[in-house]
Order: C-alpha cells, then structure tokens, then sequence
C-alpha cells in the first residue's frame, strides 16, 4: 500500500461516522445486468438488459459485492454495474457498521487511498490507481458522493452512492437507467 493509503487507512480506522453494530434496516440497491442472447445474430440488440432495485441486509453485503448475477436461465451476466445506497444521518453518521463497510470496500477491491475521500467528505473527481486494489474512482459533489470500482475480468462495477444531504438515490438511477446501453464501460 503506499503512502497515500497508510494513511487513508488510519483516518478509516479513527473514523466515527459508522454505526456502533450491524443495522437490521435493508439498504437500497440499483442494479444493471447485461446478458447476451444467444439465439440473435452478433449485432446491435443482441444483449438484454436487466435494472433491478431491491434491498440488501448488511449481514449480505460482501456476499451482494461479488457475486456476478445471474438471470432466470441461471447465465452469468456478461457485463454488470452494482450500487448500494449507504445513507447518513443528520449527525453525519452512516447507516452501516464500520465492520460492513470495511468488508464491502475490501470485497470491491476499493483502493485504500479512496477511503479518504469518503471520510473527509472531499468533493471532485479522483482516480485511484496502484498494485493490489483495482482501479477506484470517487466523485463528490455537496449533495452526495460516488465511489466505485471495475473489475475488467467479469467486467463488474461495484459503486457505493452515499448522501450528503438529502435523499437523491432515486433520482441518480434514473438517470443510470437511461446509460443502461453503456453497461460495458466504467467510464
């Protein structure tokens, strides 16, 4: 880890802004999978497209961030975006346990250095890149902040969409919704 994320990761650790324990509330999530259609001909139209919103319990999180999903047929999908909502309070606390929220970043393969970004509530864009994490990207604005991951081997991207202020979650997949033709690319 270098330098950048030593550091990140000692803010995390002395960071208060969790819950005390596992919170038994669900947390939102958006999901978008492409599957390929076997029985069209390699051209424009031959992928569908799932959206799914649902809840998540904590105790499911890491095991929500991995695993690739899957239609009714049981195929994997070949290309899919996933994002939970993590909520925060008017005291600045998040809705998620500190416990949680490691393991999800670590499932993610969040880069370390990103974690700051989320503690310290920076806004901009940020790109994270060096060994041992995949390459992670924060955006935040004075509303709310976005950090995900990709993982171009099963061409998965992991995001976490956290409010600053009030409730937009709804609203950002919305506009997901309408880029869901561009699941392929993180960027």
């Amino acid at each position: 880890m270098d330098g950048l994320g030593v550091l990140a990761q000692q803010v995390l650790d002395s960071y208060s802004g969790f819950q005390d324990k596992p919170s038994l509330t669900p947390h939102a999530t958006f999901e978008i999978s492409a599957f390929a259609q076997p029985n069209h001909a390699a051209s424009v139209g031959s992928t569908k497209r799932d959206i799914v919103q649902r809840e998540v319990l904590e105790a499911d999180v890491e095991a929500w961030a991995t695993t690739d999903p899957t239609d009714a047929t049981g195929a994997v999908a070949e290309a899919s975006l996933r994002l939970i909502c993590v909520n925060r309070g008017r005291d600045n606390t998040m809705s998620m346990s500190k416990t949680t929220f490691t393991s999800l970043t670590t499932a993610a393969g969040v880069n370390p250095a990103a974690l700051y970004m989320v503690c310290g509530q920076y806004d901009g864009f940020h790109s994270f890149n060096s060994p041992g994490s995949l390459q992670t990207w924060f955006f935040g604005t004075s509303s709310h902040a976005v950090l995900w991951t990709f993982l171009p081997s099963h061409r998965r991207t992991v995001g976490m969409f956290m409010h600053r202020r009030r409730s937009l979650f709804q609203d950002f997949c919305q506009v997901l919704s309408v880029f869901a033709h561009a699941i392929h690319a993180p960027m």
